[in-house]
């Protein structure tokens, strides 16, 4: 007897599901840094002064937030260029945060402003005077203006921009002064009011001008 066997073949269909590849791009925003060319000033006892005048934010994206601390000495911590009155030498950190929340992790941006006793007693003395020829112009102005001196050589010429409030807004030691010096000014300040102080040795010159 002849026997038989049967092999049944199942054929069982299997799905291929193909690979999908999916390409996202992400547009990275530049990574948030600063340029200042000066991290330190020094007034006065009782002086005041605006601090990181030409400091410059950029990458991220969107509008910046700032803050700076200890904000106790500060008009208002929560600007780019605060005027500070600190009685004692004071280290301020500033931290930025960008529209997306991301802030400067990377960097510490600190400013320093030295505090130190009064100098001697200047005298305010009449322009015909004063050994220096101190010319500013335009005047008035927008903020934006020329600080020229003419005269006999200095080992140290003082120069501030006061405001109408007697707050020292932007203060410059100008070390052996050949006898000629010219300085340009980029001030983003309120219309009013304004004096420019030149001090040489125990000699004073206030010099009133306008900013529109």
């Amino acid at each position: 007897m002849k026997k038989f066997v049967f092999i049944l073949l199942f054929i069982i269909p299997i799905s291929v599901f193909p690979q999908v590849e999916i390409i996202l791009e992400v547009n990275q925003p530049p990574e948030l840094g600063y340029e200042l060319s000066k991290q330190d000033t020094t007034i006065e006892v009782g002086d005041s002064v605006t601090i990181a005048n030409d400091i410059v934010i950029f990458g991220g994206s969107g509008e910046y937030y700032y803050r700076w601390a200890p904000s106790e000495t500060l008009d208002d911590p929560t600007l780019i260029n605060p005027v500070a009155t600190p009685a004692d030498t004071t280290i301020y950190v500033l931290s930025v945060t960008d529209n997306n929340g991301c802030n400067c992790r990377d960097f510490s941006m600190t400013y320093t402003v030295n505090v130190k006793e009064s100098s001697v007693n200047t005298e305010v003395i009449p322009e015909d005077k004063f050994p220096l020829k101190v010319i500013l112009y335009p005047n008035p102005n927008d903020g934006l203006f020329k600080v020229e001196l003419k005269g006999l050589p200095a080992d140290n010429i003082f120069l501030s921009v006061i405001d109408n409030a007697g707050r020292h807004i932007y203060n410059k030691n100008i070390s052996n002064f050949a006898g000629k010096y010219i300085e340009t000014f980029h001030l983003k300040l309120a219309s009013g009011v304004y004096f420019l102080e030149v001090v040489v040795s125990d000699r004073r010159l206030k010099r009133q001008f306008i900013i529109n």
